[in-house]
């Protein structure tokens, strides 16, 4: 099938794979970079920024934790205002994350999660009031129990310094009995005991709180009831009306101070619950946000892996097509052109040979010309038709001339291509160079949260010398500060891993942008060449002008021929073998021209040829043996008349049918 294809469809096959293979490969690399960059943008605009809201959220989440904590260690109302501000910060983050999930449809798990953690930031909000609420009653209660332990003291030891006094006087009294002056002793060692019990549990209040420890406070009250039992055992044994109020005073204050430790402690263990309860909520916060990262940094590496694989298919088909295309456009025009050579070096050589043989042949025509006096009529009227025959020859090598330039003009068409070509490949070049500065952008978000890490760590450690420098109060806040500095640790050592595998993607993105480098030097190559084959077709249809100019000047020859050919006189046995001659070379000339026809038109030229070869031998056995009879009549003989009939009916599209259309395809 090759060998049957004409010049120009072997050309424009040749051609037209070239360039539906540069198609393909231009589609895939744009259908792969349409990919990637799609997946850079949902990076950028979805899931980095989910990432982003979800680690604020969990930030000042922390920081609220912090801060309430540190309200309820100190009761500091500094820390609550922090934690307040704080809040305010989650509420808003709150509000980004809303807006973020409504714009972004990809978002499941940050849609999913935010109820959750808008119900459990709420549920903190209200436990942060409930908490001011049991701290403030604590500090009101501690203010009251300080004045009734005080009251409860003033009036345990004014009745302890009566005793005394009494005491004192009565022993110096040798009329009072031994008996009372027991019974005042037993009074003052009651006195003493109500002191005691009453200073044993102020400490024990004092002591708990320190500590932290509500079983100590519980224990002092406790040790109040001893009290009670021994103002009811002074009563029985007391007279005067003052010692009996004081009694009374040491009593009620005693009560009151022990119902305000129960106060205190009921709101002591509300506040413990609270915080319990509050703690809890701050995880469920902590955790939500958390997934919600975790899942977008999940993402972020599925679609960074993508990437890749899109990047990498994209360079595997684009080399491996390029080796193809490359291959056969080698393969192409070394057959295209070790055809058209072999058959025109062959063409040309038998040419050559025949142009000699045929000037042989003029020679012995033209010696013989003096001897042929009764031919020279029938020779002039053959010159005249041949001349007749180089006029359409002449025809039609201006046709073929034209045909030349016509290709001149579609090979410069093929030129303007590649360079459009070259141009996509630019266009596609520079936006890969836009991908890759996407993914330089994407690496510096990944910079600013692992700076965002390194803060958190330096607010860890300062917390942490804080609580170093508070002693043993700060112990609870110290281990809070060294988990806040591991979370951040973890922080920046998640970022790290991030960013190295985003480099990873910009690193594949500048191997892209090598790649098409390549690829628009192959485009650039492919236009030279198609340059170089204008040039060609430039040169052949000045060539086949030049040629229609000589057939122009052999027609003025043979015209000449055909005005000194009225002086012939020949002998007709010469003329016809020099004619037989002429016959044989022709036979020759006209397989050389079948070829190049094959060439040229294909199969088709093969079947119209036979046709006429059938005709050109009839010509050449009625040539044959009419050469060898006289010439008779008017001058003009049955030979000639053969010649010209054959002559008439043969035109110069068919000896050499060389069209328009064949050129068409290249």
């Amino acid at each position: 099938m090759w060998k049957n294809m004409t010049i120009g469809k072997k050309i424009a096959a040749g051609f037209t794979f070239l360039i539906f293979v540069a198609v393909l490969l231009g589609s895939v690399a744009v259908y792969n970079m349409h990919n990637v960059s799609e997946h850079a943008t949902e990076l950028a605009n979805a899931y980095v920024p989910e990432v982003a809201v979800a680690n604020e959220i969990e930030r000042h989440s922390l920081l609220t934790m912090f801060a309430m904590r540190g309200y309820g260690l100190s009761e500091d109302t500094a820390y609550l205002q922090q934690g307040r501000a704080h809040l305010k910060d989650v509420d808003k983050s709150l509000a980004d994350a809303h807006t973020l999930a409504s714009q972004q449809s990809l978002l499941k798990k940050l849609k999913e999660r935010l109820p959750v953690v808008e119900k459990n930031v709420d549920e903190y909000e209200r436990l942060v009031e409930v908490t001011v609420k049991h701290i403030d009653a604590m500090t009101k209660l501690r203010t009251d129990m300080h004045a009734q332990a005080e009251e409860f003291m003033k009036n345990a030891r004014a009745f302890l310094e009566n005793q005394t006094q009494t005491m004192k006087k009565e022993l110096a009294d040798d009329e009072l009995s031994y008996e009372k002056k027991v019974e005042r002793l037993h009074k003052i060692a009651m006195a003493d005991e109500i002191v005691e019990a009453g200073d044993t549990a102020v400490l024990a209040a004092a002591e708990s709180q320190a500590e932290r420890n509500p079983k100590i406070m519980e224990e002092g009250a406790e040790h109040l009831n001893s009290v009670f039992i021994v103002v009811d055992n002074l009563r029985k044994i007391t007279k005067q009306e003052e010692n009996l109020k004081q009694l009374d005073q040491i009593r009620h204050t005693a009560k009151a101070y022990q119902k305000e430790m129960h106060e205190l402690l009921e709101h002591w263990l509300e506040l413990q619950k609270t915080n319990e309860i509050r703690a809890k909520a701050a995880q469920e916060v902590l955790l939500a946000a958390k997934e919600v990262s975790l899942a977008g940094i999940e993402q972020t590496k599925e679609i960074a892996n993508d990437a890749m694989t899109s990047l990498n298919r994209a360079s595997t088909v684009m080399i491996f097509g390029l080796i193809a295309a490359t291959l056969f456009g080698a393969a192409a025009a070394f057959f295209i052109a070790k055809g058209i050579i072999t058959v025109l070096q062959r063409v040309c050589s038998q040419m050559d040979e025949g142009a000699g043989q045929v000037a042989s042949a003029a020679t012995q025509v033209s010696q013989a010309s003096e001897q042929l006096a009764q031919g020279a009529a029938e020779q002039a009227s053959s010159v005249e038709e041949t001349a007749a025959s180089l006029e359409e020859v002449s025809s039609m090598s201006k046709q073929n001339a034209d045909n030349a330039n016509q290709a001149a003009t579609i090979a410069g068409t093929v030129a303007s291509v590649s360079q459009r070509g070259v141009g996509s490949m630019s266009e596609m070049q520079t936006a890969i160079t836009a991908i890759k500065g996407a993914a330089d952008e994407t690496g510096t978000i990944i910079k600013t949260i692992d700076e965002i890490a390194f803060q958190t760590n330096l607010l860890a450690l300062n917390a942490a010398v804080e609580a170093a420098r508070a002693g043993d109060a700060g112990k609870g806040f110290a281990v809070v500060a060294e988990e806040v500095r591991n979370l951040a640790q973890r922080s920046a050592a998640a970022a790290k891993e991030t960013a190295a595998k985003i480099q990873r993607s910009r690193d594949l993105a500048d191997k892209g942008v090598s790649v098409s480098q390549e690829v628009a030097k192959a485009l650039a190559e492919i236009k030279t060449n198609s340059d170089n084959t204008l040039n060609l077709v430039k040169e052949i249809a000045a060539a086949s002008d030049e040629q229609s100019k000589g057939v122009s000047e052999i027609n003025s020859a043979v015209t000449q021929l055909d005005q000194v050919s009225q002086q012939n006189s020949a002998v007709a046995e010469e003329s016809a073998a020099a004619g037989e001659e002429l016959l044989s070379q022709a036979k020759m000339m006209e397989d050389t021209v079948r070829e190049l026809s094959h060439l040229v038109n294909g199969a088709k030229a093969d079947t119209a040829h036979h046709a006429k070869k059938g005709v050109t031998k009839q010509h050449h056995a009625v040539a044959h043996i009419e050469t060898k009879q006289p010439p008779k009549g008017n001058g003009v003989s049955k030979p000639a008349q053969a010649r010209k009939n054959v002559v008439k009916t043969a035109k110069p599209e068919d000896i050499i049918p060389l069209e328009t259309q064949d050129y068409g395809p290249f």
